[in-house]
């Protein structure tokens, strides 16, 4: 841990323009108070959106997912994903730290030790220097990052939504705090193997799963060799600048890999009682995944492909 204490961090963005656009806290100059998407470093209120989530999958997996029951979770934006974030798309890709209450749901309920959690300010932890400072105090006493649970890759529907009430973080502390996050981590996860408790690490979803291309094609037949001096052939440099089109295109209009979940969110934190157990998303989550993996299986044995797990 580091011997440096981080104080609350005092920006300069502008009392005068805060009041005239009503906004809660401090936020960057000429930030919109209506916004379709969240920045990194925003602290929202997220729900899982089962439907959304397997819109693109078969009527099992959308008769499935009609019967979960998803809870309110808080958590902050630490960057984005893949693509870059429009407005013009329906989704966009975020990556997400949770939150969680220490006096509510304690170390047994998530299996992470105290010094592996970062505090959210104002709140500390004993023998613990540390901690993550948005431009407020967050409103919600005795919150942490649960840092053992790692990046949690959503998509964020696009819709305009109301950004008076959001608590921001610097970009600097949302860097530091990857940083961070990333040393403890690896850290539990060596100390876990070596003891024999690998078992007690928090179940992550297959990236085979998540990043599957839709729609999902029969295997393509093999190609027979084109004569010499075929004229269709292309030159390396036209397919080159072909490729890089077709990337730069990817870039503006991906929305996120389909089988990644969707959530909406909402940026006001009083609008919500207590800070729930993020455990419990990460059991809503599996749930959620394994109606995705599964019919992402059928989905493929129909195209004649073989299982991925």
């Amino acid at each position: 841990m580091s011997s440096e204490s981080h104080q609350p961090v005092t920006l300069r963005y502008g009392e005068e323009f805060v009041a005239r656009h009503s906004f809660r806290y401090l936020v960057r100059p000429a930030r919109p108070a209506s916004i379709p998407m969240p920045y990194p470093g925003d602290f929202v209120v997220l729900c899982l959106n089962p439907m959304l989530s397997v819109a693109h999958l078969d009527d099992i997996a959308k008769k499935q997912a009609s019967t979960l029951r998803v809870g309110k979770y808080v958590a902050l934006v630490s960057k984005a994903g893949q693509g870059l974030p429009m407005k013009t798309k329906p989704t966009n890709h975020y990556v997400f730290k949770l939150v969680r209450d220490q006096a509510r749901h304690p170390e047994r309920a998530s299996s992470v030790p105290t010094d592996l959690a970062i505090p959210i300010a104002p709140h500390r932890l004993p023998n613990q220097r540390d901690q993550l400072c948005p431009v407020a105090d967050f409103p919600h006493a005795n919150c942490v990052l649960d840092t053992v649970l790692g990046d949690i890759h959503l998509r964020v529907t696009t819709t305009e939504r109301d950004g008076t009430q959001v608590l921001i973080t610097p970009t600097s502390e949302v860097t530091r705090v990857r940083s961070l996050q990333t040393g403890l981590l690896d850290s539990y996860t060596i100390n876990a193997i070596r003891s024999g408790k690998s078992h007690c690490l928090p179940r992550h979803p297959s990236a085979s799963i998540l990043l599957h291309d839709f729609p999902i094609r029969p295997p393509a037949p093999p190609q027979r060799d084109c004569p010499n001096g075929n004229s269709d052939v292309e030159s390396p440099n036209s397919v080159e600048i072909r490729d890089l089109t077709n990337i730069f295109a990817h870039f503006l209009t991906h929305p996120g890999h389909l089988n990644i979940p969707v959530v909406d969110v909402e940026y006001d934190l009083n609008a919500i009682d207590s800070v729930a157990d993020p455990m419990e998303f990460m059991r809503e989550r599996w749930a959620l995944y394994e109606i995705v993996r599964m019919a992402t299986e059928r989905m493929r044995a129909a195209h004649g492909l073989d299982p991925i797990s």
